[in-house]
């Protein structure tokens, strides 16, 4: 794993004051407040919201017909885009807190054959995830939730599988609690009545943050006879909005990261599994527990292509050939009798992760702040592992400013090119800080920013990557 931590000084020789742009003020502060807030999503705010802005938004067109009050017609675009993303905008619920935000679609917008619209599709009951800063955990965050499928496997009577809330018919929800922390939505299928719950809780292992989200499923056989029940939780895992995309890299418990398709079984399903918004300096992570807290640990974890999954949603073979272009992570619960009235209850978890492996924590400062062509910059680098457990192979690199010269460093660097770095060996669990410094030169009458990066890599006792 690899961790950074960015300087940027401005030289004073060149500094100039600048006016913020203001061009799109409008539309940000809408989707900030309305989307990325989740006020939006409650259909009687949205109905409520909807009406005012048309009739503004239409008095304002009519005065703009009638005299050049604004300039250009910039206000009359910002009214109509506006107007449109609404239109655009499904209802869905949002639970959340300062931590996690997870969303369920209240209504069916666009459905599983409508390839065009992935965008926008939504599909009643399907639920997304996000962080509190309102960056996606899951794909279709916060607009579209539909590509994280859950299916229920039926082997008696009336056989067959079929995605949640897709066919069959809705009980009730999908539906919030009054403090905003837990959604609930009964469906069901050849009376098998399936309700879904989704509830913030405090992480599963140990943190005290309520940033985790409790994915619960309690399946009950309505029928007057035996019933023989799977159940499948697939989530489309999507962090950021990096160059990952769609293929967040996805590490397990004991394995590292994974880039083909793998699945485990039984005794060997791990603990946990992690995703991050890029492998190198990772920004955002979010963890799944499968054996956690009051997780029911599935017999079956798979890591693979979400459009194979989705296509195929119980038997799978692996490919074990090509890198995953689109990543996703499956927990199965294996068919099982129901007696007639039965209930069983499954539970996985998915939110910020806990450190319980290593992590290597960096502060870098400079100083002066400012400074003038010549002029040495002395830099300082302190690190510790903030983690729960050891590191191994810790190195920790910085490359020097391409507008420096190198000076001196702390000892035991070494200096390639215009990378040095330090071999720092192996850290203890929630370590004590140390640092390292170097200094470098600012070259005469080059540039007029001096920015760099360091950054850390090691070898983690938990997840065994670097």
């Amino acid at each position: 794993m690899t961790m950074s931590e960015k300087t940027r000084i401005t030289l004073k020789r060149f500094c100039r004051d600048s006016a913020p742009a203001l061009s799109g003020s409008l539309l940000f502060i809408w989707y900030f407040v309305f989307v990325n807030t989740g006020i939006f999503f409650n259909e009687g705010v949205a109905a409520a919201f909807t009406l005012s802005v048309l009739y503004l938004g239409f008095t304002a067109v009519s005065k703009r017909i009638q005299s050049n009050v604004f300039n250009g017609g910039n206000l009359n675009k910002i009214i109509v885009l506006i107007m449109a993303a609404i239109f655009l905008c499904a209802p869905a619920y949002s639970i959340s807190n300062a931590y996690i935000d997870a969303r369920v679609a209240a209504v069916t917008l666009y459905d599983d054959t409508l390839e065009s619209h992935n965008h926008l599709r939504n599909i009643k009951g399907r639920f997304t995830i996000g962080n509190g800063e309102g960056r996606p955990l899951l794909y279709g965050f916060p607009t579209a939730p539909w590509s994280s499928i859950t299916t229920i496997k039926i082997d008696y009577p009336n056989g067959g599988t079929a995605a949640f809330g897709y066919g069959g018919e809705y009980v009730s929800g999908p539906s919030d609690s009054p403090g905003n922390t837990v959604n609930t939505t009964v469906w069901k299928i050849s009376n098998i009545q399936v309700t879904q719950v989704l509830s913030l809780v405090d992480n599963p292992r140990g943190s005290g943050l309520p940033d985790t989200v409790e994915i619960k499923y309690v399946i009950e056989n309505l029928n007057a006879v035996n019933a023989s029940v799977g159940l499948r939780v697939m989530l489309d895992v999507r962090l950021g909005t990096e160059a990952a995309g769609d293929n967040s890299p996805i590490f397990v418990q004991g394995m590292g990261r994974i880039l083909k398709e793998t699945q485990w079984t039984g005794a060997a399903v791990p603990e946990a599994w992690q995703t991050v918004d890029r492998y190198d300096n990772p920004l955002i992570k979010a963890e799944g527990g499968l054996s956690t807290g009051s997780a029911t640990k599935p017999d079956r974890f798979l890591v693979g292509q979400w459009s194979s999954m989705s296509a195929n949603p119980w038997l799978y073979t692996l490919n074990t050939t090509d890198d995953i272009a689109d990543i996703a992570a499956a927990m199965y619960w294996e068919s099982s009798v129901y007696a007639p009235g039965e209930k069983k209850t499954f539970i996985t978890y998915y939110g910020l992760p806990y450190v319980s492996g290593a992590n290597i924590d960096m502060y870098k400062s400079v100083d002066p702040a400012e400074a003038f062509h010549g002029d040495t910059l002395s830099y300082n680098i302190s690190y510790s592992n903030t983690g729960g457990a050891a590191a191994s192979s810790v190195y920790i690199w910085d490359t020097l400013p391409w507008n420096t010269s190198f000076v001196d460093a702390s000892p035991g660097y070494s200096l390639s090119g215009r990378v040095i770095s330090w071999s720092i060996g192996a850290l203890s669990a929630l370590s004590s800080q140390f640092s390292l410094w170097f200094r470098a030169r600012i070259n005469p009458e080059e540039g007029i920013i001096v920015e760099n990066e360091a950054a850390s890599g090691y070898t983690d006792a938990y997840w065994l990557d670097y």
